[in-house]
Protein backbone atom coordinates (compact mmCIF):
# COMPACT_ATOMS: atom_id res chain seq x y z
CA UNK A 1 0.00 0.00 0.00
CA UNK A 2 1.21 3.60 0.08
CA UNK A 3 3.48 5.63 1.19
CA UNK A 4 6.03 2.71 0.22
CA UNK A 5 8.90 4.98 -1.44
CA UNK A 6 6.04 7.17 -2.27
CA UNK A 7 4.67 4.74 -4.79
CA UNK A 8 2.24 5.62 -6.61
CA UNK A 9 0.51 2.84 -7.41
CA UNK A 10 0.71 -1.26 -6.46
CA UNK A 11 -1.20 -4.00 -7.40
CA UNK A 12 -1.19 -8.01 -5.99
CA UNK A 13 -1.48 -10.64 -8.29
CA UNK A 14 -1.32 -14.23 -7.19
CA UNK A 15 -0.65 -17.68 -9.14
CA UNK A 16 -3.98 -19.51 -10.48
CA UNK A 17 -2.82 -22.98 -11.66
CA UNK A 18 -6.20 -23.94 -13.18
CA UNK A 19 -5.84 -21.18 -15.65
CA UNK A 20 -1.89 -21.19 -15.75
CA UNK A 21 -1.88 -17.22 -15.12
CA UNK A 22 -1.65 -14.52 -12.55
CA UNK A 23 -4.49 -12.89 -11.93
CA UNK A 24 -4.81 -9.66 -10.02
CA UNK A 25 -6.89 -9.90 -6.46
CA UNK A 26 -5.93 -6.43 -5.26
CA UNK A 27 -4.79 -2.81 -6.21
CA UNK A 28 -4.15 0.85 -4.83
CA UNK A 29 -4.73 3.24 -7.49
CA UNK A 30 -4.81 1.33 -10.32
CA UNK A 31 -6.80 2.90 -13.20
CA UNK A 32 -9.71 0.53 -14.63
CA UNK A 33 -7.94 0.39 -17.78
CA UNK A 34 -4.93 -1.34 -16.35
CA UNK A 35 -6.80 -3.20 -14.33
CA UNK A 36 -8.85 -4.83 -17.21
CA UNK A 37 -5.22 -5.89 -18.97
CA UNK A 38 -3.47 -6.73 -16.00
CA UNK A 39 -6.80 -8.88 -14.52
CA UNK A 40 -5.26 -12.05 -16.10
CA UNK A 41 -1.42 -12.51 -16.95
CA UNK A 42 -0.60 -15.78 -18.70
CA UNK A 43 2.64 -17.21 -17.46
CA UNK A 44 3.98 -17.70 -21.29
CA UNK A 45 3.54 -13.87 -22.05
CA UNK A 46 6.71 -11.32 -22.21
CA UNK A 47 5.47 -9.13 -19.28
CA UNK A 48 7.21 -7.62 -16.33
CA UNK A 49 4.88 -9.64 -13.82
CA UNK A 50 5.33 -12.88 -16.09
CA UNK A 51 8.58 -12.68 -15.98
CA UNK A 52 8.71 -11.98 -12.13
CA UNK A 53 7.15 -15.13 -11.60
CA UNK A 54 8.80 -17.55 -14.04
CA UNK A 55 12.40 -16.71 -12.68
CA UNK A 56 11.67 -15.86 -9.00
CA UNK A 57 13.40 -12.86 -8.77
CA UNK A 58 12.59 -8.95 -8.74
CA UNK A 59 12.61 -6.59 -11.71
CA UNK A 60 13.57 -3.49 -11.25
CA UNK A 61 12.45 -1.00 -14.21
CA UNK A 62 14.35 2.77 -12.72
CA UNK A 63 13.06 5.01 -15.89
CA UNK A 64 11.19 4.84 -18.47
CA UNK A 65 14.06 4.49 -20.66
CA UNK A 66 14.67 1.15 -19.06
CA UNK A 67 11.14 0.11 -19.36
CA UNK A 68 11.06 0.72 -23.13
CA UNK A 69 14.08 -1.23 -23.79
CA UNK A 70 12.81 -4.07 -21.87
CA UNK A 71 8.89 -4.20 -22.35
CA UNK A 72 8.01 -2.14 -25.74
CA UNK A 73 4.94 -3.55 -25.96
CA UNK A 74 3.62 -2.37 -22.31
CA UNK A 75 5.74 1.08 -22.40
CA UNK A 76 3.07 3.37 -23.76
CA UNK A 77 0.48 1.59 -21.11
CA UNK A 78 2.91 2.90 -18.05
CA UNK A 79 3.88 5.95 -19.65
CA UNK A 80 0.12 7.11 -19.72
CA UNK A 81 -0.23 6.04 -16.22
CA UNK A 82 2.38 8.89 -14.98
CA UNK A 83 4.84 6.21 -13.45
CA UNK A 84 8.53 6.50 -13.82
CA UNK A 85 9.92 3.10 -12.19
CA UNK A 86 8.64 0.38 -11.04
CA UNK A 87 9.18 -2.68 -9.19
CA UNK A 88 7.88 -6.18 -8.94
CA UNK A 89 8.70 -8.57 -6.61
CA UNK A 90 8.30 -12.76 -6.29
CA UNK A 91 5.90 -13.50 -3.17
CA UNK A 92 8.30 -16.55 -2.15
CA UNK A 93 6.79 -19.26 0.64
CA UNK A 94 9.28 -22.12 1.40
CA UNK A 95 11.07 -21.45 -2.13
CA UNK A 96 8.27 -21.58 -4.32
CA UNK A 97 6.60 -18.40 -5.86
CA UNK A 98 2.64 -18.18 -5.17
CA UNK A 99 2.13 -14.63 -6.91
CA UNK A 100 3.75 -10.71 -7.51
CA UNK A 101 3.52 -8.03 -5.75
CA UNK A 102 4.11 -4.71 -8.40
CA UNK A 103 4.46 -1.46 -7.68
CA UNK A 104 4.71 1.79 -9.39
CA UNK A 105 6.47 4.91 -8.58
CA UNK A 106 5.81 8.63 -10.32
CA UNK A 107 9.60 9.69 -10.18
CA UNK A 108 12.81 8.13 -11.51
CA UNK A 109 14.23 5.59 -9.01
CA UNK A 110 17.72 4.36 -8.47
CA UNK A 111 16.61 1.96 -6.31
CA UNK A 112 19.81 1.83 -4.01
CA UNK A 113 20.75 -1.30 -1.84
CA UNK A 114 18.97 -0.75 1.05
CA UNK A 115 15.76 0.33 -0.94
CA UNK A 116 15.44 -3.09 -2.79
CA UNK A 117 15.97 -5.01 0.48
CA UNK A 118 13.01 -3.02 2.23
CA UNK A 119 10.75 -3.85 -0.94
CA UNK A 120 12.04 -7.40 -0.83
CA UNK A 121 10.92 -7.32 2.93
CA UNK A 122 7.90 -6.05 2.36
CA UNK A 123 6.84 -8.70 -0.48
CA UNK A 124 7.98 -11.61 1.83
CA UNK A 125 5.74 -10.30 4.46
CA UNK A 126 2.75 -10.39 2.00
CA UNK A 127 3.72 -13.67 0.92
CA UNK A 128 3.94 -14.71 4.43
CA UNK A 129 0.41 -13.57 5.12
CA UNK A 130 -1.01 -14.82 2.29
CA UNK A 131 0.09 -18.12 2.93
CA UNK A 132 -1.40 -17.81 6.63
CA UNK A 133 -4.84 -16.68 5.53
CA UNK A 134 -5.00 -19.48 2.84
CA UNK A 135 -4.32 -22.10 5.51
CA UNK A 136 -6.94 -20.64 7.68
CA UNK A 137 -9.25 -20.69 4.61
CA UNK A 138 -8.28 -24.93 3.35
CA UNK A 139 -8.44 -25.51 7.50
CA UNK A 140 -11.95 -23.70 8.00
CA UNK A 141 -13.10 -25.39 4.09
CA UNK A 142 -11.87 -28.87 5.66
CA UNK A 143 -14.04 -28.20 8.92
CA UNK A 144 -17.06 -26.95 7.37
CA UNK A 145 -17.00 -30.00 4.72
CA UNK A 146 -16.37 -32.70 7.69
CA UNK A 147 -19.45 -31.52 9.37
CA UNK A 148 -21.49 -31.01 6.33
CA UNK A 149 -20.22 -34.68 5.70
CA UNK A 150 -21.10 -35.72 9.34
CA UNK A 151 -24.66 -33.72 9.08
CA UNK A 152 -25.68 -35.74 5.76
CA UNK A 153 -24.65 -39.01 7.26
CA UNK A 154 -27.03 -38.29 10.23
CA UNK A 155 -29.91 -37.57 7.88
CA UNK A 156 -29.19 -40.80 5.70
CA UNK A 157 -29.17 -42.65 8.70
CA UNK A 158 -31.75 -41.44 9.96
CA UNK A 159 -33.98 -42.21 6.85
CA UNK A 160 -32.73 -45.35 6.67
CA UNK A 161 -34.16 -46.21 10.19
CA UNK A 162 -37.42 -44.88 9.32
CA UNK A 163 -37.63 -46.34 6.28
CA UNK A 164 -36.98 -49.64 7.91
CA UNK A 165 -39.78 -49.24 9.67
CA UNK A 166 -41.99 -48.04 7.40
CA UNK A 167 -44.27 -50.97 6.41
CA UNK A 168 -46.74 -49.60 3.54
CA UNK A 169 -45.93 -47.56 0.28
CA UNK A 170 -47.91 -44.73 2.44
CA UNK A 171 -45.67 -45.25 5.53
CA UNK A 172 -42.64 -44.84 3.16
CA UNK A 173 -43.47 -41.93 1.14
CA UNK A 174 -44.74 -39.82 4.45
CA UNK A 175 -41.44 -40.28 5.79
CA UNK A 176 -39.12 -39.29 1.99
CA UNK A 177 -41.47 -36.32 2.08
CA UNK A 178 -41.48 -35.07 5.99
CA UNK A 179 -37.37 -35.71 5.90
CA UNK A 180 -37.07 -33.88 2.95
CA UNK A 181 -38.72 -30.97 3.70
CA UNK A 182 -37.01 -31.13 7.50
CA UNK A 183 -33.80 -30.97 5.37
CA UNK A 184 -34.27 -28.69 2.99
CA UNK A 185 -36.63 -26.26 4.53
CA UNK A 186 -39.41 -26.75 1.95
CA UNK A 187 -42.76 -25.80 2.75
CA UNK A 188 -44.58 -28.58 1.08
CA UNK A 189 -43.41 -31.95 -0.61
CA UNK A 190 -46.00 -34.74 -2.95
CA UNK A 191 -45.09 -38.23 -3.41
CA UNK A 192 -46.39 -39.12 -6.79
CA UNK A 193 -46.33 -43.04 -8.32
CA UNK A 194 -46.80 -44.39 -11.72
CA UNK A 195 -49.97 -45.84 -12.17
CA UNK A 196 -52.06 -47.85 -14.94
CA UNK A 197 -48.92 -48.85 -16.75
CA UNK A 198 -47.15 -46.00 -16.87
CA UNK A 199 -50.30 -43.44 -18.46
CA UNK A 200 -50.73 -41.63 -15.06
CA UNK A 201 -49.28 -40.27 -12.01
CA UNK A 202 -51.17 -40.83 -8.37
CA UNK A 203 -50.55 -38.95 -5.60
CA UNK A 204 -49.68 -41.04 -2.30
CA UNK A 205 -48.88 -38.55 -0.17
CA UNK A 206 -49.11 -34.56 0.43
CA UNK A 207 -47.73 -32.53 2.88
CA UNK A 208 -47.76 -28.63 3.65
CA UNK A 209 -48.39 -25.78 0.44
CA UNK A 210 -51.46 -24.29 -0.57
CA UNK A 211 -53.60 -26.28 -2.42
CA UNK A 212 -57.35 -26.60 -1.47
CA UNK A 213 -59.94 -29.52 -1.85
CA UNK A 214 -60.57 -28.99 -5.38
CA UNK A 215 -57.02 -28.76 -6.21
CA UNK A 216 -56.24 -31.80 -4.44
CA UNK A 217 -59.05 -33.64 -6.15
CA UNK A 218 -57.64 -32.99 -9.40
CA UNK A 219 -53.82 -33.80 -8.88
CA UNK A 220 -54.52 -37.12 -6.73
CA UNK A 221 -55.03 -39.12 -9.73
CA UNK A 222 -53.74 -37.26 -13.17
CA UNK A 223 -52.92 -38.65 -17.11
CA UNK A 224 -48.82 -38.89 -17.26
CA UNK A 225 -49.12 -35.85 -20.03
CA UNK A 226 -45.89 -35.30 -21.60
CA UNK A 227 -45.79 -31.31 -21.04
CA UNK A 228 -45.88 -31.88 -17.04
CA UNK A 229 -42.49 -32.15 -15.56
CA UNK A 230 -43.32 -34.58 -13.73
CA UNK A 231 -43.40 -36.97 -16.60
CA UNK A 232 -40.33 -35.51 -18.51
CA UNK A 233 -38.68 -35.90 -15.38
CA UNK A 234 -39.05 -39.41 -15.30
CA UNK A 235 -38.87 -39.57 -18.83
CA UNK A 236 -35.38 -38.55 -19.13
CA UNK A 237 -34.35 -40.19 -16.04
CA UNK A 238 -33.35 -36.40 -13.80
CA UNK A 239 -34.46 -34.34 -11.55
CA UNK A 240 -35.93 -30.99 -12.57
CA UNK A 241 -35.06 -27.69 -10.98
CA UNK A 242 -36.85 -24.24 -11.22
CA UNK A 243 -35.57 -21.17 -9.31
CA UNK A 244 -38.73 -19.87 -8.42
CA UNK A 245 -42.46 -20.37 -9.15
CA UNK A 246 -42.58 -17.64 -12.03
CA UNK A 247 -40.70 -20.29 -13.98
CA UNK A 248 -43.62 -22.65 -13.46
CA UNK A 249 -45.98 -20.96 -14.33
CA UNK A 250 -44.65 -19.71 -17.53
CA UNK A 251 -43.24 -23.10 -18.63
CA UNK A 252 -46.51 -25.33 -17.35
CA UNK A 253 -49.67 -23.41 -17.44
CA UNK A 254 -51.30 -26.54 -16.27
CA UNK A 255 -49.65 -26.02 -13.35
CA UNK A 256 -50.06 -22.45 -12.68
CA UNK A 257 -52.92 -22.34 -10.44
CA UNK A 258 -50.68 -24.64 -7.92
CA UNK A 259 -47.47 -22.08 -8.67
CA UNK A 260 -49.30 -18.90 -8.02
CA UNK A 261 -50.32 -20.37 -4.50
CA UNK A 262 -46.46 -21.93 -3.37
CA UNK A 263 -44.01 -19.12 -4.15
CA UNK A 264 -40.36 -19.94 -4.18
CA UNK A 265 -38.56 -22.61 -6.24
CA UNK A 266 -39.28 -26.34 -7.35
CA UNK A 267 -37.47 -29.16 -7.96
CA UNK A 268 -39.49 -32.74 -9.37
CA UNK A 269 -36.96 -35.92 -8.77
CA UNK A 270 -37.97 -39.09 -10.09
CA UNK A 271 -38.18 -42.38 -8.34
CA UNK A 272 -35.60 -45.10 -9.97
CA UNK A 273 -34.88 -48.43 -8.70
CA UNK A 274 -32.10 -49.63 -10.99
CA UNK A 275 -32.35 -47.40 -14.53
CA UNK A 276 -36.45 -47.96 -13.74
Amino acid sequence: GQPVMNARAAALMFYDPEQSALVMVGTHNVDDSNQRYYRTIQLTSKTFPADTYRQGSPIWLPDLTTFEAEYPGQAERIRKTGAKASATLPLIVENRVIGVLGISFAEEQTFPEEDREFLIAVAQQCAQASERARLYVAEADARLQAEVSAYWLSRQQAMTTALSQAMTTTAVAEVVVEQAIEVLGAVTGTFQLLVDGGAAFEMIYLSGGRMGELEQSRWRRYPADPDLPATQAVWQKRAIWFEDNQIVIEQYPKLAEIARNNPGAFAILPIMIGDQ
